[in-house]
């Protein structure tokens, strides 16, 4: 997206670079933040001086959403016809490198031509995700548009080991660090799903974006286990279909055993070791303890790369409603176990906080975003109803 060579790093719009920002101010860079081209990078996002883990780096409205990516290109093309101002900044961002005789004279007031904004589309696009609700995810739920164009967001440049989380409220879009980094650092993002395998990876930064993936690295499993454990997975289906959870469970663990002893700590793994979480928690092949484990192995392989994404806020927040259900169960089976799984509830709360903060900052309403598991006066309220049950269990004996 910052893959474009040009004089002036930043976008030619007004941005903030105080924060909070007014109510009029559409966009927020950090003042600690600059925006140098750099030969063979383009454009880059670097920090003046060192920042700490969880600073709000920048906030951006879109220029442009969509329902699709081709509806984006249409009305893209259709405002830089009818507004100067949008032309502008649509022309600030990058297409191909084979573009920039083409993006010089359209800056000089020349034609525009739409194979030109289909490909400044294509760089610079982003799907809206929205946030966590009652720790699950939203994009179903809510009919916003799927995709946008942010032109202060497109400074930002990609890597397969990012040091900053994008998220978005509404349609807005914000970038936090997700690490500490040092004076002169580059700040990156992951342009794609951390759970994607390399040779996905490959062809969509290839086609999307004209870059070239940084892997193979030692996350990255052999292309034949990945098939392998595709394809069981695959075979899982006609018994899901059937309602067979029994044979489906048996299957996709099959997969999930082939994920464990590759010892490879893949991120593509993630999404079978979901899955057979998620059958775990179904009333039929009901088993708490196999989902929790299942969860807590799909974080894992989910954080491989990237420590707090909105796919690891994802994966924390189902493995918190799991601990409280675990904890509601106790509480009704066996009291005397209460404490132990209270306190595993505590240690799972403080994870969940610990990601959706990382990403989506700690201004968010916790409760919003993760349920009403999350909120410690009910796992103190918990802890007090259960021990008051033991007491009574010992009194009469």
């Amino acid at each position: 997206m910052a893959n474009c060579q040009q004089r002036q790093g930043l976008p030619a719009c007004e941005i903030c670079r105080a924060w909070p920002a007014s109510n009029s101010s559409r966009r927020y860079l950090h003042p600690a933040l600059r925006v140098p081209v750099v030969k063979g990078r383009g454009r880059c996002l670097v920090a003046r001086q060192a920042l700490a883990a969880g600073t709000l780096l920048l906030a951006d409205s879109p220029l442009a959403v969509a329902a699709s990516q081709e509806e984006l290109v249409r009305v893209a093309s259709s405002s830089a016809h009818k507004d100067a101002g949008f032309r502008q900044l649509l022309l600030s961002l990058c297409g191909d490198a084979r573009d920039e005789e083409a993006l010089a004279a359209a800056r000089g007031g020349g034609h525009l031509d739409a194979s030109l904004v289909e490909r400044i589309v294509q760089h610079n696009c982003h799907e809206v995700e929205l946030p966590l609700m009652d720790g699950q995810r939203t994009e179903d739920a809510v009919p916003l548009p799927e995709c946008g164009l942010w032109p202060l967001a497109a400074v930002i440049n990609h890597s397969l080991r990012p040091n900053v989380a994008r998220s978005f409220v509404g349609h807005m879009i914000h970038y936090r660090l997700t690490r500490n980094v040092a004076e002169g650092e580059e700040l990156v993002d992951n342009y794609i799903d951390p759970r994607l395998p390399r040779e996905e990876r490959v062809a969509f930064l290839a086609r999307m974006h004209g870059i070239e993936d940084e892997g193979p690295d030692e996350f990255d499993a052999p292309e034949v286990l990945l098939q392998e454990v595709t394809r069981r997975l695959i075979a899982a289906r006609p018994h899901l279909e059937r309602g067979d959870s029994t044979e489906a469970s048996k299957t996709i663990a099959a997969a999930v055993d082939l994920c464990r002893r590759s010892e490879v700590r893949e991120p593509a793994f993630t999404d079978v070791l979901w899955a057979l979480a998620d059958l775990s928690g179904q009333e039929a092949a009901r088993n708490l303890e196999l989902r929790f484990r299942c969860l807590e192995e799909a974080l894992r392989y989910a954080t491989a790369r990237e420590q707090h994404s909105t796919v690891s806020c994802t994966a924390a927040a189902a493995l918190l409603r799991c601990a409280a259900e675990m904890s509601e169960e106790s509480r009704r089976r066996n009291p005397t176990g209460v404490a132990a799984a209270t306190a595993r509830l505590r240690s799972v709360e403080a994870l969940a906080r610990e990601h959706v903060q990382a990403v989506y900052g700690p201004d968010r309403l916790l409760s919003e975003l993760l349920g009403d598991a999350c909120l410690s006066h009910q796992i103190e309220q918990a802890l007090a109803t259960s021990m008051s049950e033991v007491l009574s269990l010992d009194c009469m004996d």
